[in-house]
């Protein structure tokens, strides 16, 4: 699991394909789970932090401000049926109270 120090900016990224090809989907939503279970979902266009930064690429970023385990979810629908998941910990710091 990727380990992402607290007060940093996290990108999150995904790539969709249709048969072996980066392409867009028509709609793309990202889901994410911070450390302490909040859940924000995302939408491409309608939010600044997802973004696509090229044809089949999406990205959410966010600064991590929770120590802990985080997780995310996009779902592409319309010309691309796919989703991804990941997950990353923040592990505890020493100079954070």
């Amino acid at each position: 699991m990727n380990k992402h120090t607290i007060d940093t900016t996290v990108r999150m990224q995904v790539t969709f394909t249709l048969g072996g090809v980066l392409t867009d989907p028509t709609l793309v939503t990202g889901t994410v789970i911070d450390a302490k279970g909040v859940s924000t979902t995302y939408t491409v266009l309608d939010d600044a932090e997802m973004t696509n930064s090229s044809i089949g690429v999406y990205r959410i970023e966010l600064i991590v401000d929770s120590e802990g385990v985080w997780e995310f979810r996009m779902v592409a629908t319309g010309i691309v049926n796919e989703s991804a998941e990941g997950r990353f910990e923040v592990p505890v710091s020493t100079f954070v109270t």
